[in-house]
């Protein structure tokens, strides 16, 4: 109930509130609990979390790193929890800079993720999911676009089309595709997700006004906004 109440803050936009909501709840947890409780450990891991979502990955990446090791010790080095921070440390890595070293711990990490949870457990897709933004973030938008087209394939026959991880999964092949080049295939995959998204959430939802932007951007680079392929979706 209190790792919900805080995730719930941030869900609402509210990532500085949840960092510091949580960066109580471990000081409150350390003082009422024995050190390496899970529940010390699982707020940390939230702490960190908000620190990256906030807007301070190095902070996040460093505070990941530390619960490692950690989890590993207490847990061990492939133990479903311990795993999920490898993956998180890797994110945050990423997105502070050092994507290729993310790249890399990613790459290990997979097989890890395929053989403990299998090949179509969340946990698998989601970590697939990173390791596509740690190669964006690497300069390899080619293999990340056609590793997300996997992606979204498969996230949609796990999951379901309408569900929010799979919707993301399309929001997030529509930039890979931009990035590697091809402006009008992102175009289209834009317009049929805004579509969904308008039919799903309305015209005013965060995730509807970020794909509309990501089109917006994407007709532009096209070169010609009034092709046939980059016209406008009816909503």
């Amino acid at each position: 109930m209190l790792l919900r109440l805080g995730h719930s803050l941030g869900a609402l936009g509210q990532a500085v509130a949840a960092r510091e909501y949580f960066r109580e709840l471990v000081g409150s947890a350390r003082h009422a609990l024995r050190p390496g409780h899970p529940t010390i450990l699982r707020a940390r891991a939230c702490h960190a979390h908000w620190q990256g979502e906030a807007g301070d990955p190095r902070a996040a990446a460093t505070a990941s790193e530390e619960l490692l090791q950690d989890t590993t010790r207490k847990f061990g080095r492939n133990h479903r929890f311990t795993l999920t921070i490898r993956r998180s440390h890797a994110r945050w890595l990423s997105d502070a800079g050092y994507p290729n070293r993310a790249v890399k711990l990613m790459g290990e990490l997979i097989p890890v993720f395929t053989r403990v949870f299998g090949p179509e457990h969340k946990e698998t897709l989601y970590a697939r999911n990173i390791l596509v933004r740690c190669l964006t973030d690497a300069g390899r938008p080619d293999r990340a676009a056609e590793l997300m087209g996997e992606l979204v394939r498969d996230f949609g026959r796990v999951l379901g089309p309408r569900d929010p991880d799979t919707l993301s999964a399309r929001n997030n092949l529509g930039v890979s595709l931009g990035k590697a080049g091809d402006p009008v295939a992102a175009v289209v995959m834009f317009r049929r997700l805004l579509s969904d998204l308008v039919e799903i959430f309305g015209p005013a939802n965060p995730k509807t006004l970020r794909t509309r932007n990501n089109l917006a951007r994407c007709r532009i680079e096209a070169g010609d906004p009034l092709d046939d392929r980059c016209g406008e979706v009816d909503v």
